[in-house]
């Protein structure tokens, strides 16, 4: 790619306080309005941008951030529109649907756990220990006393039980 596409997208992401995710949802909204709001949008676009001073070199980054700024307003007015004109039932749905994909998308970032980072590498032993019938308590003892792991037997567990059922 040269250098036509390149952009600093941690200083849009810094400057938006949103990740990729929040500006699909907010282009993807946009695609589905009337030509007057998205007119709107981009009227209000270049209003934010001429309000802002522009770093050199920054130009693309300014605009693109301007626009997710005024999506992001936008929206908000929009959806308390809507709500106070009151929705048909397939709008609500449409909008309880967007909500459960955006709470199934934040929920699809798992974080890193060095702890569970542990577990899974020592997944097989404790599958053994299991299978001759030792307590998570037991396992967690082990753990501790033997490979000096910290882990609580609850949280063995529960990650335990995400693992194995991957695993299979």
């Amino acid at each position: 790619m040269g250098k036509k596409y390149q952009y600093d997208i941690t200083w849009v992401n810094q400057a938006t306080r949103t990740d990729l995710i929040k500006r699909k949802t907010l282009f993807n909204w946009l695609v589905k309005q009337t030509e007057n709001i998205q007119v709107e949008v981009l009227a209000s676009m270049l209003k934010c941008a001429k309000e802002k001073k522009v770093a050199k070199g920054m130009l693309k980054e300014h605009l693109f951030s301007s626009l997710i700024e005024t999506l992001k307003q936008m929206h908000k007015i929009e959806t308390k529109n809507a709500m106070e004109r009151g929705m048909d039932s397939s709008q609500g749905r449409r909008l309880t649907d967007m909500r459960i994909e955006r709470i199934i998308a934040s929920r699809s970032k798992i974080k890193k756990s060095k702890k569970r980072e542990l577990i899974s590498d020592r997944l097989n032993d404790i599958i053994r220990m299991k299978e001759k019938g030792l307590s998570w308590r037991e396992i967690s003892f082990y753990l501790r006393k033997y490979h000096k792991l910290n882990i609580s037997h609850s949280y063995l567990q529960q990650q335990f039980c995400k693992m194995h059922v991957d695993s299979q």
